[in-house]
């Protein structure tokens, strides 16, 4: 079972790609946008996620943060965001996704606490900013 937590509900490149390996993934997107948006008391939020975490996940990333424009708790809440869900979920590999917009430290902010909590990180600096990655009209 795989789960995203994000704002893309669009995640079937990955899902295909890895049902194609195993010919059994159960795909669910998570949108968790509340918890972007809030930059106090984020840990209130947890129990949007938490029908959606069990041990019996294989693969979660975690999309988050583009939308956070307040970063004096972003470091703490990720970090807090990341450790709940390796407890509920202890089985399952977590990775962290990259920015694809540039936004002051966010960016370096998530790999840190990714490289902390001892999860992956993928970079998305390669197509950062590329409008040919965009969606969108025109």
């Amino acid at each position: 079972m795989v789960y995203y937590f994000n704002q893309n509900k669009n995640n079937n490149l990955v899902t295909n790609y890895l049902d194609k390996k195993n010919n059994d993934v159960q795909m669910e997107s998570v949108g968790f946008s509340i918890w972007e948006t809030l930059f106090t008391d984020r840990a209130e939020t947890m129990n949007i996620i938490e029908p959606y975490l069990a041990e019996n996940i294989n693969l979660i990333t975690i999309q988050l943060g583009e939308n956070v424009k307040e970063l004096s708790t972003f470091e703490t809440d990720f970090e807090y965001l990341i450790e709940y869900i390796k407890k509920h979920c202890s089985n399952s590999r977590i990775i962290v996704i990259g920015d694809f917009w540039d936004y002051k430290d966010r960016d370096r902010i998530k790999m840190i606490v990714a490289e902390k909590c001892k999860v992956d990180y993928i970079s998305l600096n390669e197509i950062k900013d590329n409008t040919e990655y965009q969606a969108g009209m025109g």
